[in-house]
């Protein structure tokens, strides 16, 4: 997937923005073991996070191919030619197109969501697990780590989702929008498919993946905002109403 391509770019420019604040950060939280394991911890849940949603996209580029396998897999192949000949000697060629059956590769994605989708979550429940014990120790719960986990999850998911809808409903629009045109065999114009299309299961999979993880983040993200702010003190001024 495209949005993936990027999406790994802006996953590495996170990280090191992230060692780099860390670095910043040693003055007010000293740099400790146990803080440096909540850190590796926390990077392998969003990976863990990030693989879970990629499979969820396969999976729902899979089930579209159940309503329509062109939906989801373009066809591919080599056109055949048959011939008769006529009492006179000449001869008729016809072009066959080949047969689109992507079944083979809906099976293949389907395995391969299953796959993402279990690794995935185990790889989050196992670094869940460590970041909790490791909170229990000295310098194991550093702040900039806890924030900066739900910045980076904001951020990936927020321009994986804003890239992949535009994809994915450019593709959805095109796809029902234009007729297509027969695709040909280079420099010998022998016709190979009726109408081709390119499917748009992968971005429109992508599309409603990441949206739900933005979506899901930035509530995240201001309820951990929320929690940060300091509390008004004081009592609220009280007026005396004397009755005459």
């Amino acid at each position: 997937m495209t949005a993936l391509g990027a999406l790994f770019v802006v996953a590495i420019i996170g990280v090191i923005t992230w060692v780099v604040i860390g670095v910043r950060q040693r003055a007010s939280e000293p740099a400790t073991f146990a803080g440096a394991g909540s850190f590796y911890a926390h990077i392998m849940s969003i990976v863990g996070v990030t693989m879970a949603l990629v499979g969820g996209a396969v999976l729902i580029k899979a089930l579209l191919a159940f309503v329509d396998l062109g939906y989801s897999y373009q066809g591919l192949g080599f056109s055949s030619q048959s011939c008769t000949s006529n009492s006179s000697g000449q001869s008729t060629c016809t072009n066959n197109a080949p047969a689109f059956d992507a079944t083979p590769q809906r099976t293949a994605d389907l395995i391969l969501a299953g796959a993402l989708i279990l690794i995935g979550a185990a790889v989050v429940y196992v670094h869940r697990a460590l970041s909790r014990n490791l909170a229990t120790l000295p310098g194991g719960h550093p702040g900039w780590v806890h924030h900066g986990t739900v910045i980076a999850f904001t951020l990936l998911f927020g321009f994986a989702a804003v890239f992949s809808l535009a994809t994915g409903l450019s593709s959805l629009v095109t796809y029902f929008a234009t007729s297509g045109t027969p695709n040909t065999i280079p420099l010998s114009g022998i016709a190979v498919g009726n109408a081709m299309k390119q499917p748009f299961g992968d971005a429109i999979g992508a599309a409603a993946v990441f949206v739900s993880a933005w979506i899901f983040a930035v509530r995240a993200l201001l309820q951990t905002s929320g929690s940060g702010r300091p509390r008004a003190t004081g009592t609220p001024n009280q007026r005396s109403v004397q009755s005459p």
